[in-house]
């Protein structure tokens, strides 16, 4: 029997999966790691986040799925245009296409909770404001 490796993933929704690779004997190795790939060359990372058809910087995944070590096939969405596109990405693309992803999930959950507290704060100055000018009464409970 040959030798294998495991790799595990980490998909954008959190799940980890762990895939193990089985090399024959007298098989060339095969990468396990972005990092093993040689450094000299050069890889081109396209913008995933940007819509190609209205320009737009929403661009979210609908679907993905490795399809050979280090490449990624990503079904992407336009929520502005509806643009859709399926096309396959190098793991460097992807990584920062979810780095992008991540960040802007950050600010969506800062804007949240800043939107929350804000209306947190509309209510109990109102409940105050009612409390103090009698406008509760036993039988609003």
């Amino acid at each position: 029997m040959g030798e294998f490796h495991i790799k595990r993933i980490v998909l954008p929704s959190g799940k980890t999966v762990e895939i193990v690779y089985y090399q024959t004997t007298g098989a060339d190795p095969v990468i396990s790691d972005v990092h093993e790939i040689e450094t000299g060359a050069e890889l081109h990372v396209r913008q995933i986040e940007l819509c190609s058809k209205c320009g737009g910087d929403r661009v979210h995944p609908t679907d993905w799925n490795e399809v050979e070590e280090l490449r990624w096939q990503l079904a992407l969405r336009c929520p502005d245009c509806e643009w859709r596109h399926v096309e396959t990405y190098d793991a460097a693309e992807v990584e920062r296409y979810d780095d992008v992803l991540n960040d802007a999930t950050d600010r969506l959950i800062e804007e949240l909770d800043r939107v929350t507290r804000e209306n947190m704060s509309d209510a109990i100055d109102r409940f105050r404001s009612a409390l103090e000018n009698d406008g509760i009464m036993p039988f609003d409970f």
